[in-house]
């Protein structure tokens, strides 16, 4: 069997639920748990997959969206499932993630969200479900963490590859 290659995504970091996100990778595969203090493993994913190495262009084009989007506040309130049995955080207003990833998608279409697999819902993965976890259960652990207003300040550009999860580069929002 082949190693997996990885695979670099452009997302918003999520401080707030970082206990609970970082504590299910260990659980689930400690080798995506990163030592980069710069990283965040609670995240709502914007685009993906992207280059590792983007050209001086490229880098320019994200910068130029991310300044050109204002720093906005939402509210993680709620805890859903995804048909494939992923539970999440729905962060509200989802507009302001979805207009980011429209930009991003618009600047570079040769990069479709996902690979193309489905339209991308902004999220947080907390959990997946299984005969020991419930969206229930998973709403219960995580109620202490939630409530709170949460003002994303960056998008960040990680690489995801076992035992090498890292930023590769952050850029400001607004």
């Amino acid at each position: 069997m082949s190693e997996w290659p990885g695979h670099a995504v452009l997302q918003v970091p999520c401080p707030p639920l970082e206990p609970w996100v970082r504590a299910r990778y260990q659980h689930y595969d400690a080798s995506l748990v990163s030592s980069d203090p710069r990283h965040v493993h609670a995240h709502v994913t914007l685009l993906g997959p992207v280059p590792a190495a983007l050209s001086p262009a490229q880098s320019t084009a994200v910068e130029s969206i991310c300044s050109g989007h204002a720093r906005f506040e939402v509210r993680l309130d709620r805890v859903a499932t995804f048909p494939n049995g992923v539970v999440h955080v729905v962060p509200e207003p989802l507009d302001p993630f979805r207009r980011l990833t429209d930009d991003l998608v618009a600047a570079f279409p040769e990069w479709p969200a996902y690979a193309g697999a489905f339209t991308p819902t902004p999220h947080i993965t907390l959990d997946a479900l299984s005969e020991q976890v419930s969206e229930s259960s998973v709403a219960a652990a995580v109620a202490h963490l939630m409530g709170r207003p949460w003002r994303p300040d960056r998008v960040d550009l990680v690489w995801y590859r076992s035992h090498e999860v890292r930023v590769l580069r952050t850029w400001a929002l607004g």
